[in-house]
């Protein structure tokens, strides 16, 4: 095996067909051609937290279905193949342990937001790349922590975003917009944009930390250059979002909605399931990050 991918909905390529995720576009500019059968494992799946104290121990379910297990700690022990013939492990993690809602919630307070992504994206991911890098031993494998994005922003369609709010995070922008107007989205861009500063530097740091603890330089952190233009229902957005007529853009809406029914008991998050890809890389967005991954190859 060449490559593994751990972590969440973004590893996994929420919403994409496997010839359009960034892990396959990865594998096709390192290795000339596309992943073959057992050359390249995806264990990331929807909602995946890194579960630094996490301990239930439940079954995966179908990747597109967010769902917290298997925690990211959980996907790099359950690898029981070969390590020492993995050439490149994509890990990513802490979105799902802040919580989308909490960052794209009015309410959330910012210094709270603060230190849940200092806990998460810094000391959480310290931990996780401590299980990785013990794994993954070998000196010739290396490890990429890509960036998360902002998910909305200022250039996001203000037209579109109580139904994105409503649809996706079941948060009611009626009352709120009424009584505080423009006030309400300007919080959730700046937070939006909060969590993508802050989980960058974060992120980073604790790749640059664990190399310092190892004395090399295998791991690379991978910074996907997002701006307000590129967020979810801005003009030129990298993230999918949803159609006037509140459905998923993504092409496998159709066998997502097909796995949500069968894996998802829960009648509300079923309804979030079915339009799950809304905030994740579209085809744009997976090109980007193939970019920002293959550049720190390079």
């Amino acid at each position: 095996m060449k490559m593994l991918v751990l972590g969440d909905s973004v590893c996994w390529g929420q919403g994409l067909l496997p010839q359009q995720k960034f892990s396959t576009l990865v594998y096709q500019g390192l290795f000339g051609q596309a992943p073959v059968t057992g050359e390249m494992r995806v264990l990331a799946h929807s909602g995946a937290i890194i579960g630094a104290s996490a301990h239930a121990n439940k079954p995966a379910v179908d990747g597109e279905v967010p769902d917290s297990y298997r925690t990211i700690r959980q996907q790099c022990a359950d690898f029981t193949g070969a390590t020492d013939t993995i050439k490149l492990v994509l890990v990513n993690g802490g979105i799902n342990d802040v919580d989308a809602f909490t960052i794209v919630n009015p309410l959330t307070d910012e210094d709270d937001l603060r230190d849940m992504i200092q806990e998460y994206c810094y000391r959480d991911m310290l931990t996780l790349l401590d299980d990785v890098t013990r794994k993954f031993s070998h000196p010739q494998t290396t490890i990429v922590v890509p960036s998360y994005f902002p998910i909305l922003s200022a250039q996001s369609d203000p037209l579109m975003l109580p139904s994105y709010l409503g649809i996706m995070h079941n948060i009611n922008l009626d009352l709120l917009t009424t009584l505080a107007g423009d006030i309400v989205f300007a919080k959730i861009f700046r937070q939006c944009k909060q969590f993508y500063e802050e989980s960058s530097r974060c992120l980073a740091k604790a790749v640059a930390d664990t190399n310092a603890r190892l004395g090399g330089t295998r791991l690379r952190y991978a910074q996907v250059p997002f701006t307000d233009a590129n967020a979810a229902l801005a003009p030129q957005a990298w993230l999918w979002g949803i159609t006037e007529f509140l459905l998923p853009e993504d092409p496998v809406q159709d066998a997502r909605h097909n796995a949500c029914n069968r894996d998802e008991p829960d009648a509300l998050r079923r309804q979030i399931c079915y339009r799950a890809s809304a905030g994740h890389p579209n085809l744009l967005g997976a090109q980007e990050y193939a970019k920002a991954i293959r550049a720190v190859l390079a």
